[in-house]
Formats: C-alpha cells, sequence, structure tokens
C-alpha cells in the first residue's frame, strides 16, 4: 500500500483510538498485484473469509512506522489553530443574487426543509425559515 494511504489510515485509527476504540486493522491481501479492496473481497470469498483474515493493532511495527509523521502533523494543526487565536475574521461581501426572489416561495422552501428534517413544534417551520432570511440578508 502506498505511504499516503497508509498515513491516512493511520490518522484515521488514531483519531477514532482517541475517542476510546481499540482499533485494528485488517490485511486485505491481493490477488496477482491486483489491488482488491472489502467489498471485492467479500463478494469474490464471502464474509466468514473476511472475519478470518489478520487483524494488528496501531502498534505493529508496519503501521508504528508512520507514528512520527502524525505526531508531526498533529503539533502543526495545534500550532496553526493557535496561531490563529484571537486573530479577526476578515468576510468579503456576499454577491448579489442576479435575479429577483420571490420571498414567499424562498420562505415557504425553507420551512419545507425544516418540517421535512426536523421536528418542530407548530409554526416552529416558519419561525425558524424567517431568522434564515434575516441572518443570510444584508
Amino acid at each position: 500500500m502506498r505511504d499516503d494511504l497508509q498515513r491516512a489510515l493511520f490518522a484515521l485509527a488514531k483519531e477514532i483510538e482517541g475517542r476510546g476504540a481499540k482499533v485494528a486493522v485488517t490485511v486485505i491481501p491481493g490477488e496477482q498485484d491486483k489491488k482488491i479492496g472489502f467489498d471485492d473481497f467479500v463478494v469474490a470469498h464471502g464474509l466468514d473469509a473476511f472475519k478470518k483474515l489478520n487483524r494488528i493493532p496501531l502498534k505493529h511495527q508496519s503501521l508504528k512506522r508512520h507514528l512520527k509523521w502524525w505526531e508531526a502533523r498533529e503539533e502543526k494543526k495545534k500550532s496553526d489553530d493557535d496561531s490563529l487565536q484571537g486573530q479577526g475574521l476578515n468576510l468579503t461581501d456576499p454577491e448579489p443574487w442576479p435575479d429577483s426572489v420571490n420571498g414567499v416561495e424562498l420562505l415557504s422552501s425553507i420551512a419545507a426543509a425544516f418540517r421535512r428534517f426536523v421536528v418542530l413544534p407548530p409554526h416552529a417551520d416558519i419561525v425558524q425559515a424567517l431568522w434564515c432570511l434575516h441572518a443570510h440578508s444584508g
């Protein structure tokens, strides 16, 4: 597997581990220099065969070799976050919509989206739609 993919896998595993999970990586064997993923393997060999594959912990040498890279990445993320602390946010003025908008249709559409995805008390969808219009109009 390519180093960049292994590093991405290691970073994901460390993130999951940091949230309290026990993480092990399943090694899926390739077939004659052909890349094979989880779905390809399961279709070809079945889920029971997948369950029998070797799993390696993050402390295994093949993954542990990415630890210094990951620690440096985390340190850089932290310093990047800290360097922005206390600085103002510079926003640009938005481009006005080129066409006129029917306000009733817009509010109705926003309220309908709230009704579709959120359980709200009566008329709260309208209140939320009005708040969105207020917050995003200039």
